[in-house]
């Protein structure tokens, strides 16, 4: 549980996103947001580019996808449409969450009647962003040892980085 979450710590995971995102600001805004989170994140500009990729990896490989509802070539509905038709005889299914700049509820309703599993309004707001990423994602938590192998590596490379550059490294979180 969020509430349970001292300091506000940010949660890591070992997961895999899927961005279907034609905004170049949203994407760069959402993939920040995801990178702090350690997650790996593949980014699409469309649904088709975004339904290839879900196809290529295969079900099961992005633990999350995160859809525009509004984007060219083929939007977020027909990419949702797709995918579950390619899970039609799957027991479980992906986790898709629709990101939209449509505050109307009853539209909202209606995404989850489709099959969105949840949805995301624009601009994000960082609390609910963390809150459906930890609502799907909690059973990908990163143990401390592993968060901490991995934050103790980061900081080397980047100090490495830096040193290379001859530029001082005075704070890394």
């Amino acid at each position: 549980n969020l509430k349970n979450n001292p300091n506000n710590k940010i949660i890591k995971y070992n997961a895999n996103i899927l961005l279907a995102e034609d905004n170049l600001t949203n994407q760069k805004l959402v993939k920040t947001l995801l990178l702090k989170h350690d997650l790996n994140v593949f980014i699409a500009d469309n649904g088709e580019i975004a339904l290839n990729e879900y196809k290529e990896k295969g079900f099961g490989y992005y633990d999350l996808i995160l859809l525009d509802i509004h984007m060219p070539i083929m939007d977020g509905l027909q990419t949702i449409t797709s995918i579950l038709e390619i899970e039609k005889d799957q027991k479980e299914k992906s986790n898709i969450v629709a990101l939209t700049a449509d505050a109307i509820k009853t539209h909202q309703q209606a995404y989850l009647e489709i099959g969105f599993n949840d949805f995301l309004a624009k601009p994000i707001e960082k609390n609910k962003f963390d809150s459906t990423l930890y609502k799907y994602l909690k059973d990908k938590i990163k143990s401390d040892e592993d968060s901490n192998f991995i934050n103790n590596f980061k900081k080397e490379e980047i100090n490495d980085i830096h040193s290379m550059n001859g530029i001082g490294l005075h704070e890394i979180k």
